[in-house]
C-alpha cells in the first residue's frame, strides 16, 4: 500500500517530483507534491533521498532513520580505484571463523545492493559457522566421490574426477578451499533480472568484504557441484524456483598482497562516435 506524508517543512522544491522515475508525483505551483500515479512506485525511495530538508516520508519510511552524509564521507576516486584494482581471489584461508556480528553487518549492506526494477527478491544462504561449514565440506565432496567412483560424472565433467581423487588422497578441496564461511545468493527465476542480480550482490559483497581485511572466491565450480548433487541446494535452503544462483566462499585470508597485479590484456573498449 502506497503512502506519503509530506510534512509542513517542505519548501516545495519539486526535487522529489523531478526525480521519481515512476513519476508518480505532481505539483501545484506553491502547493506541496501529491501522487497523481501511485500505482508506479517502485519504492525505489529516490524522493525520500533527495529532500534536502528530509520533509518526505514515503511507505511509512521516515527520513530521520537514514543516514545523512555529503560527498566528502565517501571513498576518493583514488581509494576506489586502488580497492579496485587490489581485489585478490582468495584461496587459502585462516581457521578462525568471521564473527557472527561483522557478517550479519556484511549482510545487511550488501542488501543496498540494485536490483532489476527495484525488485529486491533476493536471498541470502550463508553457511556462517566454521564447524558446519566443515561437516557441510565433507559431506559434499564425499558425494562427489561417490559419483566418481560409480562413473556417474558426466563426460565433460573430467575435472571433478580429478577434484575427487585429491580429496581422496590429500583431504584437500580444490572447490572449497577450506574457507570457514559460503554464502549464496539466490533470486526467482520470476524475477525481471533474475541472472544479473546475485552478481551484482556478490560484487557489493565481495568489495565491502576486503575492505575489513577477508578474502573471498567466486566459487563456480561449488556451483557446478550443486547442480551434479541437487540435495546440497537443499542443504542450503535454495528455493526451488531460484533458477539463478552463484556461491562465494569468505573468511580470513592466509596470504596478504603488497601490489596490485597488471593484466596482460585488457578488456575491449568500442567507443561509439
Amino acid at each position: 500500500m502506497f503512502t506519503l506524508n509530506i510534512a509542513d517543512t517542505c519548501i516545495r522544491c519539486g526535487a522529489c517530483v523531478a526525480d521519481c522515475p515512476g513519476s508518480v508525483l505532481t505539483m501545484a505551483e506553491g502547493a506541496k507534491p501529491i501522487a497523481a500515479e501511485p500505482d508506479n512506485c517502485i519504492d525505489c525511495q529516490h524522493c525520500m533521498a533527495i529532500c534536502p530538508v528530509a520533509a518526505l516520508a514515503v511507505n511509512g519510511v521516515q527520513p530521520a532513520h537514514s543516514q545523512a552524509f555529503t560527498s566528502a564521507d565517501l571513498p576518493s576516486a583514488a581509494k576506489l580505484d586502488l580497492l579496485l584494482r587490489a581485489r585478490r581471489s582468495c584461496r587459502r584461508y585462516e581457521d578462525e571463523p568471521v564473527g557472527a556480528d561483522l557478517i550479519r553487518e556484511l549482510l545487511e549492506t550488501t542488501a543496498h545492493a540494485p536490483t532489476g526494477c527495484n525488485r529486491q527478491g533476493l536471498s541470502f544462504h550463508v553457511i556462517s559457522c566454521a564447524d558446519r561449514m566443515k561437516t557441510f565440506t565433507d559431506d559434499a565432496m564425499a558425494g562427489l566421490v561417490e559419483l566418481a567412483s560409480g562413473d556417474k560424472l558426466p563426460p565433460t565433467m573430467e575435472l571433478f574426477r580429478g577434484i575427487a581423487e585429491r580429496w581422496t588422497t590429500t583431504g584437500q578441496s580444490r572447490i572449497f578451499r577450506g574457507a570457514p564461511h559460503l554464502l549464496v545468493v539466490s533470486a526467482a527465476a520470476d524475477t525481471p533480472c533474475a541472472q544479473e542480480d546475485p552478481a551484482i550482490a556478490l560484487s557489493y559483497f565481495e568489495l565491502l568484504a576486503q575492505t575489513h581485511g577477508l578474502g573471498t572466491t567466486w566459487c563456480g565450480l561449488a556451483k557446478v557441484l550443486f547442480e551434479l548433487l541437487p540435495s546440497f541446494k537443499q542443504t542450503l535452503g535454495i528455493p526451488g524456483d531460484a533458477s539463478y544462483y552463484y556461491p562465494m566462499l569468505f573468511g580470513w585470508p592466509v596470504a596478504s598482497y603488497p601490489r596490485t597485479v597488471q593484466r596482460r590484456s585488457a578488456a575491449t573498449i568500442v567507443e561509439i562516435d
